[in-house]
């Protein structure tokens, strides 16, 4: 493939749509995803070409009690003192699905029920890596990207999106992601304002449904030589699968022979013609006897792969140093499993952002912050790295605040916008023989979403600056320490009690990252990437 080939498809447009009672829609977000993180890099959400590849199809199944799902096939429901069975409360002979370990129908020919509960899917092409395949249904989707949409569901219904792909050329680590996770109550219906766990400010959906994932083996069930990857509440599933670059699957190939180190790695085609078809199963079950507060609720979220490659990496992923995560999605609550939880301080709204919500500091008042009070006051490790996703009104007021321990002036540091001109970023370091490094003006417009990054690299003593995923600023020689501040961590402005606590942002943030180490530039742009 020539090197000047791109694949100009994003993951809203590498999803495909379909439509049934239970999951509206549920596809595999590939097309920005699979990420060189040792040569090749992303611009303007285009693939460009190069030795990584990855193509995908589908099979979506739900299963929601109708007649003919039975038809050739022995079929019975769990009906035990627990919400769902386990292998132990099999008979000979029988599959239990969604999984021997947790099912709600127990079947002797689960290849035949499967195919009568087939809703639609996606073939792989039939050679996956002859040139950048995109099957039909893929393409022109427009730019809103289908997701799993469950909703109308039932006690005792289930449903399954069965995932194939392959690595075309060099083998590669693979991950498993959602995103664009909402849910909503729906309104309260008279059965679930009668049921005493019903709490209308809870989506119970979440809480109620089951949530599987494993590595198949391409039969669309769990067998007792498939250890499941995640088994828990879907709110926890989603909850584990949106942070960083989501969770690491384990591959058929040791990393060394892939030429990396760590986790097995997914084989690819290793420079032939022939590839390798891998196969994910992300399960989920509504079980029997489910209170009543699940009426109305409905859950829509996507499910995505990111890959790089295994040839002088070691597939830690984007959870490794993570310090902190802050979604902004509702809450100030940590997504990093680190507790450093923030408290909302003052008028702060939660509204739209890129995906899911946003925190706006832009109200009336603008008094309003996050305030971090126990987050660490050194949080550099081998390094440091702040990322947000940001939308300003106005990029030419200075000093507004992304990310910042400044409270005393006295050795702090901030991810701002505006302090060097209009649209323009600061990284800064007060302790630094070299405060300040900045981007060029511009690089921010006003009501446009976009993703910042400030990496400090403690070993190599260099600062860097990203925009959407773009390299904008260097410091080659980053000398000094970097400094600390007695006062709380903040994002979107600095305490009531510093000398600068005007310096509220003028807009939202979402999705702040914070690392105890530097990202390499790949990973920056696996953030900006994962919108």
């Amino acid at each position: 493939m020539d090197d000047d080939d791109t694949l100009d498809i994003t993951r809203r447009t590498a999803l495909a749509a379909l439509g049934s009672v239970g999951i509206a829609s549920a596809g595999a977000g590939l097309g920005t995803s699979a990420f060189f993180s040792d040569a090749e890099t992303f611009a303007n959400n285009q693939l460009t070409a190069g030795t990584l590849d990855m193509t995908v199809g589908w099979t979506e199944t739900y299963s929601d009690w109708s007649a003919d799902e039975g038809d050739g096939v022995s079929v019975r429901m769990y009906d035990g003192a627990e919400r769902i069975g386990d292998a132990t409360d099999l008979q000979e002979g029988e599959t239990g699905l969604p999984a021997d370990d947790a099912w709600l129908i127990a079947v002797d020919d689960p290849t035949q029920f499967m195919a009568n509960a087939r809703e639609e899917g996606v073939a792989m092409a039939e050679s996956p890596c002859d040139g950048l395949n995109v099957p039909e249904g893929l393409a022109n989707q427009g730019d809103d990207r289908p997701v799993v949409d469950i909703e109308d569901v039932k006690p005792g219904d289930f449903g399954m999106v069965s995932f194939e792909f392959a690595l075309c050329d060099n083998p590669g680590y693979v991950w498993l992601n959602a995103g664009a996770s909402a849910s909503s109550e729906n309104g309260v219906t008279e059965p679930e304002r009668d049921d005493p766990t019903e709490d209308a400010a809870t989506v119970e959906l979440l809480d109620g449904t089951l949530a599987l994932l494993w590595v198949d083996d391409g039969d669309g069930t769990l067998a007792a030589t498939e250890p499941t990857v995640l088994v828990d509440s879907l709110r926890n599933v989603l909850a584990t699968l949106g942070t960083g670059v989501g969770v690491d699957l384990a591959g058929n190939l040791a990393a060394e022979a892939g030429g990396g180190t760590g986790r097995n790695c997914f084989s690819g085609t290793d420079g032939g013609d022939t590839a390798t078809t891998h196969s994910v199963a992300f399960a989920w079950a509504v079980p029997p006897g489910t209170a009543n507060a699940l009426q109305s609720d409905g859950v829509t979220f996507d499910l995505g792969f990111y890959t790089e490659q295994c040839r002088r990496n070691d597939g830690v992923g984007l959870t490794t140093g993570l310090l902190g995560h802050y979604p902004l999605d509702g809450t100030a609550d940590d997504a990093s499993g680190n507790d450093y939880d923030g408290t909302v301080v003052g008028d702060v709204a939660f509204v739209p952002g890129p995906s899911g919500k946003a925190a706006t500091f832009d109200v009336p008042g603008r008094d309003g912050y996050v305030a971090i009070p126990d987050f660490p006051t050194d949080p550099v490790g081998t390094g440091l790295t702040i990322t947000a996703w940001i939308r300003t009104v106005d990029p030419a007021e200075v000093g507004q605040r992304i990310f910042a321990a400044d409270e005393n002036d006295a050795g702090g540091y901030a991810l701002s916008l505006g302090d060097p001109g209009p649209g323009a970023v600061r990284f800064y370091s007060r302790a630094k023989d070299t405060i300040s490094l900045d981007t060029p003006t511009g690089v921010v417009d006003a009501d446009t979403w976009h993703h910042v990054a400030g990496v400090y690299d403690d070993a190599a003593e260099t600062r860097r600056l990203y925009v959407d995923g773009r390299l904008e600023a260097t410091l080659p020689s980053d000398t000094g320490p970097w400094g600390t501040d007695a006062g709380p961590t903040t994002i979107g402005g600095e305490t009531d009690a510093s000398d600068e606590s005007d310096r509220r942002f003028r807009g939202r943030i979402h999705d702040v990252h914070v690392y105890a180490r530097p990202l390499a530039a790949s990973e920056v742009g696996a953030l900006y990437d994962e919108g």
